[in-house]
């Protein structure tokens, strides 16, 4: 086995030219675009991270805004029960009042019915009253008498003596 020592040489040459033309050529902008590349994915997980941070933040905050939703919806609930008790009270102290001024007035028109009612039977009783006097007495009764014994017993109805 011979080795010819200008054709290693020429190889060894060959070989160190295609390592400078693979590493200008393919080496530099293939290390340049993974370079690149890892840079931007890089970029991609850092903006990535950052808008999963973001992301947290914003659903923490929104999970407070529903408890404090919550909160509120149950603080208006409440305050409208109590409103609504309030108006109940104030309806029931209304109705009481109104079924009591009614029920006044009832006792009172109860009253002046019953007042024009014993009226009339005292004036109808003192029509009889006079009209039997009258027919008793017919003959003995002047007509002055007649009028003096009418006013006595108007005047005795007014008393109300009579009915005692």
């Amino acid at each position: 086995m011979l080795v010819n020592v200008y054709t290693m040489i020429f190889q060894l040459i060959n070989v160190f030219i295609l390592f400078y033309f693979l590493k200008r050529f393919l080496y530099k902008p293939l290390g340049d675009f993974l370079k690149k590349r890892r840079e931007d994915l890089k970029s991609l997980f850092d903006e990535a991270e950052r808008r999963k941070i973001e992301a947290e933040g914003l659903y923490k905050e929104y999970q407070a805004k529903i408890k404090n939703a919550h909160a509120e919806v149950r603080s208006i609930i409440e305050q409208a029960k109590q409103e609504a008790a309030a108006l109940r009270q104030e309806l029931i102290q209304k109705a009481k009042q109104e079924a009591e001024s009614m029920t006044a007035q009832a006792r009172g028109e109860i009253e002046r019915q019953k007042s024009k009612a014993v009226s009339e039977v005292m004036e109808k009783a003192a029509e009889l009253s006079v009209m039997i006097a009258s027919k008793i007495l017919e003959e003995k009764l002047s007509p002055e008498d007649h009028r003096k014994l009418i006013h006595r017993v108007i005047e005795r109805m007014d008393e109300r003596q009579w009915l005692q």
